[in-house]
């Protein structure tokens, strides 16, 4: 259940089990371990936005629900996401420009504002710091969402919540079916909507339905039903003109968080308490945000990778830099977050 402090601890380590596979990916090591070939990168970050729609939601209900107008409300969730988000944000960019401006490409003004993605959809490329997209999208959500949540009402929200997943199904459809570049369904806000929305969604029914939704949740054989749905959203994706891969993933990744937050146990549980895990958990935000400049970091200084110890490596690394990070800045920042509960 939730921990007294109001966090979910699983679901930190749910964010380590979220960021490997884009490490994976990234650092050229997909091809050469099991768990980047059965869960690749865009998996993850979907992972990470069902996660954020959860959060983000759930969140926002219970400043609905509190007495507090929804001018205040909205005042202090996005003071709160700019505390967590833009500080080590811009700071990573200023670092990159000032180091090596050709890792920020063509594109530096699009990464500013958080419109990356746009970049990627009209150029049809990757831009300089292309990773950045995924944050691109999350903050274009922050945009119109809490809106969503703190206007409607109990009876009709989780009808438009329903309705953007609908939403995002059938504009990649469209896409797909018009044969619109890789790129729209992919980085476009709409085609993440799914994700998000999903997140949403199971944040309603903890929120409203809370013993109806562990009753589903711990039904017997609901775990194999979500993980069997989710394999044959893979498998048909192989189809010409199949969208719905995306969906039966986001599906999984309800149930696994839906179980996190009421907290796994069993040796599912004896992995995701482990302290390691719910640490990088922890600082995944700043372990995103500069893992694919580690490796040039350590070429420029010379650093000579023995066999089979390139992951290791820049795994260490870059959780010693982020661990950085997070105790000499970010957690200093996020300690003003308390003065806008």
């Amino acid at each position: 259940m939730k921990q007294e402090t109001g966090k979910f601890k699983q679901l930190d380590a749910l964010r380590f089990f979220a960021v490997l596979p884009v490490l994976f990916v990234h650092w050229g090591a997909d091809h050469s371990f099991i768990l980047g070939k059965v869960v690749t990168g865009d998996r993850g970050v979907q992972m990470f936005f069902v996660i954020s729609g959860f959060l983000i939601t759930l969140g926002l209900l219970g400043s609905r629900r509190s007495s507090q107008s929804t001018a205040i409300s909205l005042s202090r969730f996005y003071i709160r996401r700019s505390l967590r988000i833009f500080p080590i944000y811009y700071l990573t960019i200023l670092a990159i420009k000032l180091l090596d401006p050709s890792k920020m490409g063509d594109n530096l003004w699009w990464n500013v504002f958080y419109v990356s993605n746009f970049y990627s959809i009209h150029y049809e490329k990757w831009g300089g710091a292309g990773h950045l997209w995924s944050l691109a999208v999350e903050e274009q959500f922050y945009l119109i969402w809490p809106f969503i949540i703190l206007f409607v009402s109990d009876r009709l929200l989780p009808y438009v919540i329903v309705f953007a997943i609908i939403l995002s199904e059938a504009t990649k459809q469209y896409w797909a079916l018009a044969d619109y570049p890789w790129w729209y369904g992919y980085m476009h806000p709409l085609a993440a909507l799914d994700f998000l929305a999903v997140g949403a969604l199971l944040s309603y029914f903890y929120s409203f339905h809370r013993d109806r939704l562990h009753e589903l949740l711990y039904k017997p054989y609901a775990g194999l039903a979500v993980f069997a749905i989710a394999i044959a959203g893979s498998l048909a994706k192989q189809i010409p003109y199949f969208i719905l891969d995306g969906l039966c993933y986001a599906l999984l990744c309800a149930w696994i968080i839906g179980r996190a937050v009421f907290s796994f146990d069993g040796v599912a549980g004896y992995i995701l308490d482990n302290r390691f895990l719910r640490y990088i958990g922890t600082i995944s935000y700043c372990i995103y945000l500069i893992h694919p400049f580690i490796p040039d970091v350590l070429q420029r200084a010379g650093v000579q990778f023995p066999p089979h110890s390139h992951f290791a490596i820049l795994f260490m690394v870059t959780i010693a830099l982020a661990s950085v990070s997070w105790y000499t800045f970010e957690r200093q920042i996020l300690k003003l977050k308390d003065r806008f509960e």
